[in-house]
């Protein structure tokens, strides 16, 4: 086993785009329609050459398939961009929605691959906002598939504490134990898997073989740790664009694979598992921190509501009237003796709560956090 991982980074990616308006011309929409029409009408008789269209410099062929939202789809080795016609100042959000393939993450890293999209599509639409809907994280490494128990005792981590429990799968291809996924159907989920079996029987991508290479691979088995995060987990944790997550990929692996996911060694004498020795394999796994960038600190799980002030305030007018319609005061805003009850009710109900300024101070704290983590 190898010292360090071979390879870290971006394997899969989607991105939705908020459009505010398009600078397509009719005459180019007409033509990704009609295009569309041909390809749905000549089936896989169709040559795929017939369907492909220039469009400012990228050269796409365009499915007959689609939704009746994103009713265009264009496709080529590198993207598959889903196109909603109607941006209509970004309410059908997202307008546009980006897929890149894995063989693009790898030649030209995340960052050059956005790049090089936003500008294209900059082009004909004007980009309002981006928003990450799902995206994998992974790390190769030099080393057998590990060995895991019939009940998974070395799985340890707050997918296991602060769930209960999680979905554990062991897969096979053929006779060969192949791997295993953890938390599936959940806005997280993670693959540990052998990546020469994958290549060799699914997925055919031999230019791996070359990433590995150049990071001094001898021809040993390669195990695959891959974390899929959706919309829900990233969104949860501050990662809303695609520049915060170029920004903080090591914060998210190094939050994974040591507090979320832990491959651990277990103990005959020591029931309680967080003092248990985490597997020489995991530890690899681990290291993949330093392939992604610079690490900052663990992403951290942040509140779901921030308090919205207008709703707050349409709370208090309907406790103040509810208190002026208790003192009979039909003219509150008029009546000067009204408006003291009133003023009196308030600032008693603040004064007896020997609290008040501590629970002030607590929230105060809370949504700053939330200010900055949002």
């Amino acid at each position: 086993m190898k010292n360090n991982p071979l390879i870290s980074g971006v394997d899969t990616l989607d991105v939705g785009l908020c459009v505010g308006r398009y600078k397509l011309s009719d005459a180019e929409v007409n033509a990704l329609r009609y295009a569309k029409e041909q390809a749905q009408q000549a089936g896989d008789c169709r040559d795929k050459a017939d369907n492909l269209v220039r469009l400012y410099g990228q050269e796409l062929e365009v499915k007959p398939g689609g939704t009746s939202r994103h009713e265009i789809m264009l496709k080529n080795d590198d993207i598959t961009v889903s196109v909603c016609i109607d941006a209509n100042g970004g309410k059908h959000y997202p307008e546009i929605k980006v897929h890149y393939t894995s063989a693009m993450l790898w030649r030209v890293g995340v960052q050059k691959a956005w790049d090089d999209t936003k500008n294209w599509i900059n082009q004909w639409a004007e980009v309002t906002e981006n928003k990450v809907s799902r995206v994998d994280l992974c790390t190769d490494v030099e080393s057998p598939l590990p060995k895991l128990s019939h009940d998974f005792r070395e799985v340890n981590g707050k997918a296991i504490t602060r769930n209960r429990y999680v979905s554990i799968t062991r897969h096979n291809s053929g006779l060969l134990e192949s791997g295993y996924s953890f938390g599936s159907g959940s806005p997280v989920r993670c693959r540990v898997y052998d990546k020469e079996l994958e290549i060799e029987r699914q997925s055919y991508k031999e230019w791996f073989h070359d990433l590995w290479r150049e990071a001094g691979w001898q021809g040993g088995p390669v195990t695959r740790v891959e974390f899929q995060m959706r919309r829900k987990f990233l969104k949860d944790r501050g990662i809303n664009t695609i520049e915060q997550l170029i920004d903080r990929q090591s914060d998210i692996w190094q939050y994974l694979t040591c507090e979320w996911l832990l491959l651990c060694v277990p103990s005959n004498t020591d029931t309680n598992k967080s003092r248990w020795s985490t597997k020489p394999f995991w530890k690899l796994v681990q290291k993949g921190v330093a392939l992604f960038g610079k690490f900052i600190e663990c992403v951290k799980r942040v509140a779901q509501v921030i308090p919205i002030i207008d709703q707050l305030e349409k709370q208090a007018v309907g406790v103040l009237a509810s208190i002026g319609a208790a003192y009979r005061s039909v003219n509150v805003l008029r009546d000067r003796d009204s408006i003291g009850k009133m003023d009196y009710v308030v600032t008693r109900l603040l004064r007896i709560d020997p609290l008040f300024e501590g629970k002030v101070q607590k929230r105060a704290i809370k949504y700053a956090t939330l200010a900055v983590n949002g």
